[in-house]
């Protein structure tokens, strides 16, 4: 299993307030993707606090583990107690540091190995499948414009453009617990998280055609990952970019 990260502050931004990670752990390869919020200061806090702490627990929890006895289940709730960890630090240092009240982060984590991943979501950064050439989105984003799109107020078409669609519903550190969605996924040729700094402004269908690459060729991780963050900026980079690729 390979895995490749980057992290750009983009076009327009000063300062980067998404923080990334990837390791192997007992036979496992984790990565976590965090997109920070409030004010300059905050947002660098918060996702960097909360890939430290997530990984931490993670990392201790794998390396004390039998990689072979864990269990799809065992393995979500080691993400849902790292999301917990990750969310009391932030929630708390928000709390009692006046500077950085109201600060709080997406993330979007993996556990992965040959036979299987499992990830959690909160906020809007998202977990993409790829198999066979074909992306799925996995994660569902917790976003107002979501939340419309699944009443079918409004269209995918109508969500970009919408005033509110920088709105989340759920972030890491906003309240004193939060639950993240878990997801299991039993193939898949590459797994991409993401923030919105990419898919702002790169298509589903153009993060396929840069995975899939050119028939015959075979292209690194690392490749596939500058190209995703220079198409983004190439559009005009409005936000901070950060891709985690695993491959196997």
């Amino acid at each position: 299993m390979r895995h490749y990260t980057k992290t750009d502050v983009g076009m327009v931004r000063s300062n980067n307030q998404d923080s990334v990670n990837a390791f192997k752990r007992g036979g496992f390869t984790v990565a976590v993707v965090c997109d920070g919020m409030g004010g300059a200061n905050g947002g660098n806090v918060a996702s960097a606090m909360a890939v430290k702490a997530f990984c931490s627990k993670v990392r201790k929890n794998l390396g004390l583990a039998e990689s072979d006895g864990l269990t799809g289940g065992d393995l979500g709730r080691l993400l849902s107690s790292a999301a917990d960890d990750a969310n009391e630090q932030v929630y708390n240092r928000a709390l009692y540091e006046s500077g950085l009240e109201g600060m709080g982060t997406t993330l979007v984590g993996v556990i992965a190995n040959d036979d299987m991943a499992v990830a959690i979501n909160i906020g809007d950064s998202r977990l993409y499948c790829m198999k066979g050439g074909k992306l799925t989105q996995v994660s569902n984003d917790h976003s107002f414009v979501q939340y419309l799109i699944d009443r079918g107020a409004i269209t995918r078409e109508e969500a970009k453009h919408h005033p509110n669609r920088n709105i989340i519903l759920k972030a890491v550190g906003i309240t004193e617990s939060v639950a993240g969605d878990i997801f299991y996924v039993k193939d898949f040729d590459y797994l991409l998280m993401c923030t919105d700094g990419l898919t702002n402004h790169v298509e589903d269908f153009e993060i396929e055609d840069i995975l899939a690459g050119t028939p015959g060729v075979k292209a690194s991780l690392s490749s596939k990952g500058e190209s995703l963050v220079a198409l983004a900026n190439a559009r005009g980079g409005s936000d901070n970019i950060t891709v985690a690729i695993i491959g196997r």
